[in-house]
């Protein structure tokens, strides 16, 4: 028996090493947010062109414009952005950051009010819990609950799951599950793909430089295409 257990640990053993000896525990969450959070003010501007479907043929296009700014404190962040669909709406949104070396939480927040009704359209609250290279989010939506993970393999691959349930069960939604991965094809550049259970697969490409982002995504059928772009003011002058 007492064979058994040192075999076992030195197995145990075996595996942490060659672990750390392919740097899986250094590749940490916690390092790769704070590389890529400066605080300060940063504007938000995004266009997004999408199509209605009815019975296999387009029913309507529509543009989506969307102006905003978002403020980063050292242990969060508040933002306001208005979008302008067929009515106006406003989001509003904030976060609430706590990291220590390897681990950290994150408490954020969306309401999003139409500004002609007078009335809060959508909102969501989460959290997000952070350990070594992986991570989970919970977040609850007016009619669904949203499950991600994030999980860094590699230090230019990371996997992606989502999960997505209705709060009740009696609303007509489908419980979804997604699956894919985030791949840093330079130290710039991230290509994002999502293949979903009952939707469109996504994909998502961006390229930072030191002063802005340039996001621009779409679905596999073009049913959405958007492109964002964000800034700093003060890093201009």
């Amino acid at each position: 028996m007492m064979d058994m257990f040192s075999f076992l640990g030195s197995a145990r053993d075996k595996i942490v090493e060659t672990y750390q000896d392919l740097g899986y525990f250094e590749r940490d969450e916690i390092s790769n947010i704070k590389a890529k959070y400066i605080p300060g003010l940063e504007i938000q501007l995004a266009s997004e062109y999408s199509k209605e479907f009815a019975y296999n043929s387009i029913k309507s296009t529509r543009f989506d414009e969307r102006i905003g700014i978002l403020y980063r404190l050292t242990y969060g962040e508040i933002g306001a952005s208005l979008i302008c669909k067929p009515y106006p709406i406003a989001q509003i949104s904030g976060r609430l950051r706590l990291y220590g070396r390897l681990s950290g939480l994150e408490l954020n927040s969306t309401s999003i009010v139409d500004i002609y009704g007078h009335k809060l359209d959508q909102w969501n609250v989460g959290c997000t819990m952070i350990a070594g290279n992986m991570s989970a989010q919970l977040k609850r939506e007016a009619d669904k609950i949203v499950v991600s993970t994030r999980h860094r393999i590699h230090p230019r691959f990371v996997s992606l799951t989502e999960f997505t349930s209705p709060f009740l069960m009696s609303l007509p939604h489908r419980t979804t599950l997604a699956m894919g991965f985030e791949f840093d094809l330079n130290p710039r550049a991230t290509l994002e793909v999502m293949v979903f259970h009952h939707q469109p697969t996504t994909f998502a490409l961006q390229y930072q430089w030191d002063q802005c982002l340039v996001r621009f995504y779409s679905d596999v059928y073009s049913q959405k295409t958007g492109v964002s772009f964000s800034f700093r003011p003060s890093s201009f002058f």
